[in-house]
């Protein structure tokens, strides 16, 4: 008898024991798993973000979007919607090259009044959506020109401003081709985003004579040839104004909540605001999680990108598509 209950102790005591250190061990995982997973401020967990851009229409623009497309780059092209060279404007579109506005005819709105601001900021819209059947999203003012009040107009027809974040303190670096004459410039302008984790906007105009203070095609192909390097090793994530502003957007707008149920993670996108993202085709947003997680995780969600980088995984997915992750603890 006493043998029994002695054994049935141990075995009681055993069982305590072995439930109590599941639940720490359960307890540990899911403190580090929360703590260790998170959104990337840039795609693909990029250290900052480029956007070339070129302003007014200038008959080099095709171009120099072909010289960009050597590179597997796109850029955006602000154009004058008084003045559009519809049939090439459309092949950059097919290519991925993103058109903006530039006002009707490229005044300075800075000492306009108001009326004049609103008409040239939403005919110049209504102009190229109406010549190049697509939605105009981005804005840059002509000479950086600007005043609060325009801003507001801008902003009241466009989802972005070249010029200008929605968010305070979300920083953004400017150089220009008209600038500088080598590469150690645009190199440092670089690694000091890169540093920052801010954008460089990189602006130009037109190419070999055509177009304000126009750079050379010799020049802009060794500025090509250096940023590869970097995107080479996606140190740079290398996109168009609408593109990389609406993840700088979803990035301060969008927070992540985590959840573990037994063996299961849920990770749930909140503050996706689907209806000021209607016009654009794709939401991307990205996701960290170091190897030694990622290793004891397997995806169950579908069309999510997955990236491994030397100490991380990166799952990139569409919040057009889906808001949620959900992942085995394996």
């Amino acid at each position: 008898m006493n043998r029994k209950f002695w054994l049935f102790i141990l075995i009681l005591i055993t069982f305590f024991i072995a439930q109590s250190c599941l639940r720490k061990v359960d307890e540990e995982t899911s403190l580090v798993d929360l703590e260790l997973i998170k959104i990337c401020k840039w795609k693909d967990n990029a250290s900052t973000c480029v956007m070339f851009t070129f302003d007014d229409s200038n008959k080099s623009s095709i171009n120099i979007s072909k010289v960009l497309e050597k590179y597997n780059f796109k850029s955006t092209f602000f154009v004058i919607a008084s003045d559009l060279y519809t049939k090439d404007l459309k092949e950059m579109i097919a290519n991925g090259h993103e058109i903006g506005n530039h006002t009707y005819s490229h005044i300075n709105l800075k000492t306009a009044d108001s009326s004049k601001v609103d008409f040239e900021i939403r005919m110049g819209k209504e102009t190229i959506e109406n010549a190049l059947k697509i939605k105009c999203v981005s804005f840059a003012e002509p000479g950086g020109q600007k005043t609060p009040m325009s801003t507001r107009a801008v902003f009241r027809y466009h989802l972005f401003d070249r010029n200008y974040s929605e968010f305070q303190g979300a920083k953004r670096n400017f150089i220009s081709y008209s600038d500088f004459t080598n590469v150690e410039p645009l190199m440092k302008s670089l690694r000091n985003a890169i540093n920052e984790g801010s954008i460089l906007v990189i602006e130009g105009h037109g190419m070999d004579g055509d177009g304000y203070m126009p750079m050379s095609k010799v020049f802009f192909i060794q500025t090509l040839d250096s940023l590869k390097k970097y995107t080479n090793n996606e140190q740079v994530w290398l996109t168009t104004v609408k593109e990389g502003s609406q993840y700088e957007n979803l990035y301060h707008e969008i927070s992540l909540e985590k959840k573990q149920l037994n063996n299961t993670l849920t990770f749930t996108f909140k503050g996706y605001n689907k209806e000021k993202y209607k016009d654009l085709l794709v939401s991307p947003i990205s996701i960290e999680i170091p190897n030694i997680l990622s290793e004891k995780l397997s995806c169950l969600t579908d069309s999510i990108q997955i990236t491994k980088l030397t100490d991380k995984f990166v799952f990139t997915l569409d919040l057009k598509r889906n808001t949620n992750i959900v992942m085995k603890i394996n």
